[in-house]
């Protein structure tokens, strides 16, 4: 198996050890696996286009040589 290294914010340590606490999981990268899993999924429909409701897909041009640009919210860790 592969290996990738995450590195994971001062902000959110706090948190991700805590989460390690409550649900006995042995570690940063487990819990990692486990998050992707289980909510990556959920991330992904749900995820906040600037203008628009989360789960609708931006308006396109009928132009077919337009270029569409879509804006996320910003995240600030």
């Amino acid at each position: 198996m592969s290996q990738t290294r995450i590195v994971l914010s001062p902000k959110v340590k706090p948190l991700a050890e805590e989460l390690l606490e409550i649900t006995g999981i042995d570690s940063l990268s487990s819990l990692v696996s486990v998050l992707l899993t289980r909510y990556g999924n959920h991330m992904k429909d749900t995820w906040g286009v600037v203008g628009g409701a989360s789960n609708v897909p931006p308006q396109l041009s009928a132009d077919p040589n337009a270029k569409t640009r879509v804006e996320f919210a910003p995240i600030d860790f």
